[in-house]
This record gives C-alpha cells, sequence and structure tokens, in this order.
C-alpha cells in the first residue's frame, strides 16, 4: 500500500516557538502588571504552583492548553485581589494578548515549498498539543484538516489525535506517516496507531532515535516518505 496520510506536528517541526511563547507571555504579562498592582509581586514559584493545582485538579480541562491558561490567568487575578468578576475580565483581556502573539510564527525555511509539493499527492494533516493556529500561517492553505488536542480531548501521545488524522484521510494507520520532534508524543504516540513516523531531530539531539527515520531538516521529508512508501 502507499502512503496516503502526511501529518505533522507544529511547534518546533514547522518553525520554532520557544521565541514566540517568551514574546507572547511577555505581552501578557506586561499587560497584568500595568492593570494590577499587585501581579509584579508574584513570584514565578507562586505561578508555577497555580499552574500545577490547575492541571492536577482540572482533568476536565488538561488536554486544553488554552482553557488551562485562562483559568491559571483567573487564579493570579484572584491571589491580587481581583473580585471573581474583575479577574476574570482581567484574565480574558491578558489571554487574547497572549493568543495573538503566539501565532506570530514564522515557518522554517523550506516549509511552505515542502506543504506545498506534498499537497498534491498526499492528504497533509497536522496535530498539535498547543493552540497555534496552522490557518493563520502561510501553510494553512496545504493543509487539508487542523487537529488540535482541545478539539478532540486528548493530547498525544495518546491515540485520538491520530486516530482522528486517519479517519479523516480514509485511509489505514500503515498508509499514514506522522512527522515531529517529540520522541514521546509525536514518534511513540504515531507508532502505537501503527504509524509509520519520521522525527523532525533539528536541534541533533543525541537521544536513540525511535522512529522509522531522522531527518536533520525538511528538505529531507519527501526523500524519505518514499523511501517509507517503497517500504510499504
Amino acid at each position: 500500500m502507499a502512503i496516503k496520510l502526511v501529518s505533522f506536528d507544529l511547534d518546533n517541526t514547522l518553525w520554532e516557538t520557544d521565541q514566540v511563547i517568551f514574546n507572547a507571555e511577555q505581552r501578557q504579562e506586561g499587560y497584568l502588571k500595568q492593570q494590577i498592582p499587585d501581579y509584579g509581586d508574584l513570584s514565578r514559584q507562586q505561578k508555577r504552583e497555580i499552574y500545577d493545582l490547575v492541571r492536577s485538579s482540572r482533568a476536565d480541562i488538561s488536554h486544553d492548553v488554552s482553557s488551562v491558561r485562562l483559568v491559571v490567568l483567573e487564579r493570579l487575578c484572584l491571589l491580587c485581589g481581583c473580585n471573581l468578576a474583575h479577574a476574570k475580565t482581567m484574565a480574558k483581556r491578558a489571554f487574547d494578548i497572549f493568543i495573538s502573539a503566539r501565532q506570530e510564527v514564522v515557518p522554517y525555511d523550506f516549509a511552505e515549498e515542502l506543504l506545498k509539493q506534498l499537497h498534491k499527492d498526499y492528504f497533509i494533516a497536522t496535530i498539535t498539543n498547543g493552540n497555534a493556529v496552522v490557518q493563520k500561517t502561510p501553510l494553512g492553505k496545504y493543509v487539508d484538516h487542523a487537529i488540535c488536542a482541545a478539539d478532540v480531548g486528548a493530547m498525544k501521545p495518546r491515540a485520538e489525535p491520530f486516530l482522528r488524522a486517519i479517519k479523516l484521510a480514509s485511509c489505514q494507520p500503515e498508509e499514514s506517516v506522522h512527522i515531529g520532534d517529540n520522541l514521546e508524543d509525536d514518534i511513540g504516540g504515531a507508532k502505537d496507531v501503527g504509524m509509520f513516523t519520521i522525527w523532525s531531530n533539528f536541534g541533533r539531539s543525541q537521544e536513540r532515535c525511535t522512529a522509522d527515520a531522522e531527518i536533520a531538516s525538511l528538505d529531507e521529508i519527501p526523500a524519505v516518505l518514499r523511501r517509507l512508501g517503497d517500504d510499504v
């Protein structure tokens, strides 16, 4: 059987993410410090404790990073003395600032050309645990379906996101390839449902590769897909 589905992780696979999130959080924090005087007195440890508490106590939203962030912001505002209504308003405004800046990603070199090329021959999906929106980038027009953990109720490496992509592509797991940078979430999760896997090891990690193939740049992908297709 030939390969029909190619799915991609987003963050640190199709674009660099760390600086984008740092910038988004700086804007979020700057707004809150300006609006709530006591917010600047919160320590990093206090913020981390609130985050960990929300993640552990709110199983209903633990798969949804946006909902988790919003609840954390509300609780931090409450900790600063805001009443509930004010805390919700401030949290929502701060989150809106964050999520807008979160979309200011710059695709890696060759990413757009790659997806344009692959879209001619494969069903293209993206699968993310985060809240970046591929449709807001130049890559969106080459993506048949974008899947995020919040939509399917489960994060990678759980099977649900991968199975959703396979179902949408109307194919079998063995006709599918997932590409990502995280050996547990991307490679382990995809392998567990029977997909082929490509590890995007752009950071030159020395971890043992558990994927079917390893790449150091996006331009290696077409040749790897042809090889995997021949092996099916």
